[in-house]
């Protein structure tokens, strides 16, 4: 891997921060969903739902196509939470970056970048619930390309 380096956001590296931000969130879903299936609401659900059709119903095809019904209406609630925080950070503090991390002292957004590409990000804050005797700082909306994780970027980044 070639050697990266971390700098403050500056305005033109914003297409390459959003596009990021937006694909690094969303390719989260599939382990979002398969940790769904894993718990055992959902398998009540998947199992019990079409079984509740048969015995009810006495129809094998109505619990069968019951069943993938089932397995969409996980896969959207899934995928909610993922979709909701995405367009909430676009609508709030992704719209103006650097209103809300560079103007605000203690507050900054750094990105990563090697050969002419944006590998990651991270933006941080003072958090606001903190007393005013103990002093922390909130990091937010930390991505690393997916091609680019587990090299240490995320690590560099904290």
């Amino acid at each position: 891997m070639a050697p990266y380096s971390i700098w403050k956001y500056q305005e033109q590296d914003r297409e390459a921060v959003m596009d990021m931000f937006i694909k690094g969130t969303l390719s989260h879903i599939p382990s979002g969903f398969f940790h769904v299936l894993k718990q055992p609401r959902s398998m009540l659900i998947l199992l019990g739902g079409p079984g509740a059709l048969l015995l009810g119903s006495g129809s094998l095809l109505l619990s069968l196509l019951a069943f993938p019904g089932l397995l969409a209406f996980l896969w959207m609630a899934a995928r909610y939470p993922f979709h909701w925080y995405v367009d909430n950070a676009l609508r709030t503090d992704l719209t103006d970056i650097k209103k809300s991390y560079l103007s605000d002292k203690g507050s900054c957004f750094w990105v990563v970048e090697s050969e002419g590409q944006v590998m990651g990000m991270v933006c941080a804050r003072p958090e606001q619930q903190a007393s005013r005797r103990q002093k922390c700082l909130e990091l937010l909306h930390l991505s690393v390309r997916p091609e680019y994780r587990g090299l240490g970027i995320g690590k560099s980044l904290t």
